[in-house]
């Protein structure tokens, strides 16, 4: 198989003006009967997407192409049942064959008309469905409906992993891309298995998920005590992407979150809550609730001090226990999963999948707020997300071994919900203000530079800016010693303008690639995990004599010269690439300009700058050294 694609997708990449077509083609041939099960259509839409993700083809247009494909072809298929009908059991392949018109049959008698939709994201059966479809004589307009809404679903589905690997390509350094495709898909199994966990958490084989389970904690602590939270990539990603998105109204949102998980608010509430199964003389279920407590608060603890992982830095009042695994990630997920657990016991199957979702939902958002507050590893929560899901196999395996009469979930609902409301709005009203001091963000210690030697020497500052995930990113090419408003008002007055606020019609021109190089990407550079402070775009002339738009983007260095205590400011100058290249339009690079004082500074020497250009090897990659331009400027 991987003959045929990567020959297909090395072409593309040569020759991006055939994507559509490529892209239409392998859509439709996929949709369509017997040739769809021969085809890799699932692999190459996901890797056509990863060439969107990157811009080198145009993603709107692919992805229109794509879903056109996928009606078509599924069109082709139920054209030809409802054509040939009762006479395609005796045509070829379905005579030698019959068990793929019976799959499809059965397949189509289970969901009836939503069997269209659903078949689309089911692989043996997604070519067969639309042409028993048609044999079974499904009304075409009915059947359009179906068609249509399943290929706008199906193809964003299918290419969406792409898209974010390519995306991410752009951001992320070559060398490091792949790492980051593994631990994306890492996250991704893990949230599957997590997912088939609850969905098989009431059959018989749950001692065997609990063997897997801890056999995974198991390896994951011992990986962590050896190597460090530190050094682990999707540790430092986590923290320098969590880091870069914190701001005023998403700290108040996630403080709000982390208190769902809170010790004091969760073992108040599960008092209070087998106190009432106490009273209610289900004493079974209260046995069960009180050792699923005891187990997560113990266990917690002792691994916190056996693996002894210290926390992540940039908070301002760093927690005195140990890191690995999180407390709030455990304790949530036990009690909140525990129970949905409970309360979908008592109601029929086809009912419980919400209760299910709800939980998880809650443990998620727990999890996510600790890694946002930049309180706890992502090693951390995984942990705790791992260690619940064990007890709470644990103490399933033992509650189905007795026969308690069940209570309403009326009943455990209300248990439940009011002391944990009771319990969140008095933890919340005594601790929420402290916890805003203890987890506002903090930036490292500044650095003394003295102003000769930066002139001299430019060895204070690094030579890259980090991206989202942490890693060296864009070249620093620019650094400029002054105030903002010195700095701000030199620019304007030499042609430089403050782009307009992001709105719904540059996102739009962004992402349908509509003139995208006449605004600001949507996702903000960054340097030391923190946006630009002066952000100026001015027109130059461009490739082919048209009008390009370049932006100046400056941060603080988190430096200060020791005279003055002026900041020394650090950025990056270019112009913005287009978002994609057009459908069928070969890509051109962007164009190249000269680094000179004249993008910057009047040309009368009234100014009280002074300037020089410097030029240092900058390391690319392992194997590259460039030699780079860099504008010093200073009053």
């Amino acid at each position: 198989m991987s003959d045929i694609i990567g020959p297909l997708l090395a072409t593309i990449n040569t020759h991006p003006e055939w994507a559509g077509l490529a892209t239409f083609l392998i859509s439709a041939a996929e949709s369509v009967a017997i040739i769809g099960t021969i085809i890799p259509g699932s692999i190459t839409m996901t890797a056509i997407g990863a060439l969107a993700g990157a811009g080198i083809i145009p993603l709107w247009q692919t992805l229109l192409l794509a879903i056109l494909g996928a009606i078509v072809g599924d069109g082709i298929s139920y054209w030809i049942g409802y054509r040939f009908k009762d006479r395609l059991p005796f045509m070829w392949p379905f005579r030698k064959h019959p068990g793929f018109l019976t799959a499809g049959e059965s397949f189509f008698y289970k969901y009836g008309g939503m069997s269209v939709f659903i078949g689309r994201f089911v692989g043996p059966v997604r070519a067969l469905v639309p042409l028993v479809a048609g044999m079974l004589g499904m009304r075409p307009f009915k059947f359009v409906i179906a068609n249509i809404a399943s290929a706008i679903g199906w193809a964003p589905a299918y290419m969406l992993p792409g898209i974010l690997l390519g995306a991410a390509s752009l951001e992320l350094p070559p060398d490091i891309t792949i790492h980051v495709a593994m631990v994306v898909l890492f996250i991704v199994l893990s949230t599957l298995l997590c997912l088939w966990f609850v969905y098989q958490l009431l059959k018989l084989n749950l001692a065997l998920y609990a063997l897997l389970l801890s056999t995974a904690l198991v390896a994951l602590l011992g990986y962590v005590k050896i190597v460090g939270s530190a050094n682990i990539f999707v540790n430092d990603a986590c923290l320098h992407l969590f880091r870069g998105s914190r701001n005023a109204s998403l700290d108040t949102i996630m403080l709000n979150v982390t208190f769902l998980g809170e010790s004091p608010v969760i073992l108040y509430a599960a008092v209070v809550f087998i106190m009432g199964l106490v009273a209610l003389k289900r004493y079974i279920t209260a046995w069960h609730a009180c050792i699923l407590m005891i187990a997560t608060f113990s266990l917690n603890t002792l691994l916190k001090h056996l693996i002894a992982s210290p926390r992540p830095w940039g908070i301002y009042h760093q927690l005195a226990s140990f890191s690995m695994p999180s407390g709030h990630a455990t304790l949530a997920t036990t009690t909140y999963m525990g129970l949905a657990l409970l309360i979908a016991s008592t109601l029929r199957p086809g009912r419980r999948a919400p209760i299910y979702m709800l939980g998880l939902i809650l443990s998620f958002l727990v999890g996510i707020s600790r890694l946002y507050l930049n309180a706890h590893w992502f090693t951390d929560v995984l942990a705790g997300w791992m260690l619940s899901a064990l007890l709470l196999i644990a103490v399933t395996l033992s509650y189905k071994r007795y026969h308690e009469k069940l209570l309403s979930p009326f009943i455990i609902l209300l248990l439940a919900i009011i002391p944990l409301s009771l319990s969140f709005a008095h933890d919340h009203h005594k601790h929420f203000k402290q916890l805003s001091v203890d987890y506002a963000k903090i930036n490292p210690p500044i650095t003394l530079v003295h102003l000769k030697t930066w002139w001299q020497q430019d060895n204070a500052i690094p030579y890259h800016r980090t991206s989202l995930f942490g890693f060296p990113s864009h070249i620093i090419n620019i650094e400029w010693v002054g105030s903002f408003n010195d700095i701000q008002s030199t620019l304007l007055k030499m042609g430089w303008t403050i782009p307009p606020a992001r709105d719904l019609a540059s996102i739009i021109h962004r992402l349908a690639d509509i003139s995208s190089a006449n605004y600001l990407p949507m996702i903000s550079p960054q340097y030391l995990d923190e946006k630009p402070k002066i952000v100026l775009t001015r027109y130059i002339v461009g490739t082919h004599q048209k009008k390009q738009l370049l932006v100046l983007r400056l941060w603080d260095g988190n430096a200060r010269l020791a005279e003055n205590h002026e900041t020394l400011w650090v950025g990056t100058i270019g112009e913005i690439p287009r978002t994609y290249s057009w459908l069928f339009t070969v890509y051109h690079p962007p164009h190249t300009f000269k680094l000179g004082p004249e993008l910057f500074l009047p040309t009368a020497q009234t100014h009280p700058w002074r300037w020089k250009i410097i030029v240092k090897p900058r390391t690319i990659n392992k194997n590259t050294i460039v030699n780079q331009e860099i504008m010093l400027i200073t009053d």
